[in-house]
């Protein structure tokens, strides 16, 4: 039996491939439209800069903006492990 959403008659469950990357951009996307973010440059080189409103409104999110936070972790030298002497 396929749960159906009443709204559409789709169903809630079903296979599809998502960009985990969208959500996001998505919001940010919104934001700039909203105001509360200025966009700069396209692709993989655009920044986001928050402005005066953005400041006020994001000010209670729930979640970091800051991605710096999330590349210091991954773009760090990797720590190698001793091996034991045989």
């Amino acid at each position: 039996m396929n749960k159906k959403d009443h709204s559409s008659n789709l169903p809630l469950e079903f296979d599809v491939k998502t960009n985990p990357f969208a959500l996001g951009t998505s919001y940010l996307d919104y934001c700039v439209h909203k105001g509360w973010l200025e966009k700069t440059g396209d692709g993989p080189t655009a920044q986001y800069i928050l402005t005066e409103t953005g400041k006020k409104k994001l000010s209670n999110a729930s979640f970091n903006l800051d991605l710096s936070t999330i590349a210091s972790k991954s773009d760090g030298p990797k720590k190698r492990r001793k091996r034991h002497k045989k």
